[in-house]
């Protein structure tokens, strides 16, 4: 990905496309120029060459707001289509993870891309690639929605994966306008509002298929992981596995030379990370290195949540993920596979990383936390240690291929003990006030403000006698952030 995949449109004048490559990005009406310089975002205007630093948050706040693709075209009933070419490629089957003889989890592989063209509009999604998989679907059929790498995947019905590798656009921007339709197409529909993308849809409205018992959230007793091994995984689920950490030593050494070698790391609250038993590590994910460094500085040794997609591609991933104690999860749609894993490493003493926010953040701060991760930190009953990293995101963020040797600092806190909720009623209940304080602590121990405090020095301020979905954004074709995208 390139900063024009994240910076789509000029954040001065509203002009789209902006022009660059790699970590540059420059507006062909204004002349603003955006770089990325030791770890740094820079903007200068076209006036004068007095650069200022500016916020990745701020910048990323103003551009989601100017809104959705440039290439549009508006039919004789007013509404108003969006559309983009695309090397598209289908998921053709989903492989089995083993390691030790133990079912790690699945992961999906796609099959080859071909060009095509993505269409859509306030009701439906085209999708045309020359064969096979050509068709329409309704927003509301659509299952799932996320920015992968440089691509956009959609869910489609009947478990149908799909992935845009888009030729002249940025997948952010239609992960962006994706989003936007589909929350218009519920809301219009009356199924409530949209609250999360992947790895399904979720509304506000959560309905409860199981009673509410009297001794919700209750404390497990001493010496209990509370992780209830999941039926029908025959007899090595019930503890007799070994531990899958035979090559994890060789695999900690070469992270903690790797992350010698690339940055400048600071570690402390060791001491929180229990000594003995199971305990689930939740971690702020800001750049690819996390992982690495996560693995490096930490005293025990963890099995980590890791997304599918790594488990197909080439052939060194596939040998070396499930020897370092990868878990494949499906992005895509919900997992259970995933969740047996975990409650298994738990049930034997280990410890599991998760990144509850799903995806590394497009901006350097913490994002939304997922909702069925959330639950799954409250259905086990075992510490929740949160773990905060800053630094990270200058040394390579999501959008940059561009490594800098930034200080990194990594700090351990202590544990949360959010107790026991054995039913989903519980585990709606209690989610809102669990999230909040994993949120909070995240929060705290990488460093970053609270929502809506911003320094000044660092954002980008909108443009005088714009306001949002004015002239501007109408010229270009963008539609008013969060409402409904149809003609005039």
């Amino acid at each position: 990905m390139a900063l024009t995949d994240f910076c789509y449109r000029c954040p001065g004048c509203g002009h789209d496309p902006m022009r660059g490559d790699g970590d540059a990005a420059s507006c062909g009406s204004c002349g603003m120029r955006i770089e990325r310089r030791r770890g740094r975002l820079l903007m200068s205007s076209g006036e004068d060459d007095i650069q200022r630093g500016i916020g990745a948050d701020g910048l990323y706040r103003e551009v989601d707001r100017l809104g959705g693709p440039m290439t549009r075209a508006t039919r004789a009933d007013g509404t108003v289509t969006y559309s983009a070419r695309a090397l598209i490629a289908w998921r053709i089957r989903e492989e089995a993870v083993w390691y030790r003889g133990i079912l790690r989890g699945f992961a999906e592989s796609m099959g080859p891309a071909v060009p095509g063209s993505i269409t859509v509009n306030r009701d439906e999604i085209r999708v045309d690639d020359g064969g096979s998989g050509s068709g329409s679907w309704r927003h509301l059929d659509i299952g799932a929605v996320q920015a992968a790498s440089s691509s956009l995947q959609l869910t489609l019905p009947g478990d149908r994966l799909v992935e845009f590798r888009l030729l002249d656009d940025s997948p952010r921007r239609w992960e962006t306008l994706m989003r936007r339709l589909i929350s218009d197409a519920w809301a219009r529909a009356g199924r409530g509002r949209v609250v999360e993308f992947q790895p399904r849809i979720v509304t506000g409205r959560e309905f409860a298929d199981e009673p509410v018992r009297a001794t919700q959230g209750e404390p497990r007793r001493p010496g209990s992981t509370g992780a209830r091994m999941p039926e029908g995984l025959g007899p090595r689920a019930a503890g007799v596995e070994r531990p899958s950490m035979g090559w994890y030593p060789l695999f900690r050494l070469a992270a903690r030379v790797m992350t010698f070698g690339l940055v400048r790391l600071e570690v402390a609250g060791r001491r929180h990370i229990p000594r003995r038993g199971p305990f689930l590590l939740v971690v702020n994910h800001l750049s690819i290195l996390d992982p690495v460094i996560v693995m490096a500085s930490c005293p025990r040794p963890l099995e980590t949540l890791t997304k599918s997609t790594q488990f197909a591609s080439g052939k060194f991933f596939p040998w070396a993920l499930p020897r370092a104690g990868a878990i494949p999860a499906r992005r895509y749609k919900v997992d259970p596979q995933a969740v047996r894993t975990v409650l298994r490493v738990l049930e034997r003493g280990g410890g599991v990383c998760i990144y509850p926010e799903g995806e590394r953040s497009w901006n350097g701060t913490l994002q939304p936390l997922r909702r069925g991760t959330v639950r799954l930190l409250l259905k086990t009953g075992v510490p929740v240690v949160p773990c905060g990293i800053s630094g990270s995101f200058e040394a390579r963020p999501r959008w940059s291929r561009t490594l800098y040797r930034t200080r990194v600092s990594l700090r351990f806190g202590e544990p949360i003990l959010l107790g026991v909720h054995d039913t989903r009623v519980e585990r709606d209940r209690a989610h809102d006030s669990a999230a909040r304080r994993i949120s909070s602590a995240l929060r705290r121990l990488s460093g970053e403000r609270p929502p809506g405090e911003e320094d000044p020095e660092r954002t980008v301020d909108s443009p005088p006698g714009r306001s949002e979905g004015g002239e501007d954004a109408r010229h270009t074709g963008a539609p008013p952030a969060g409402g409904p995208v149809s003609g005039p």
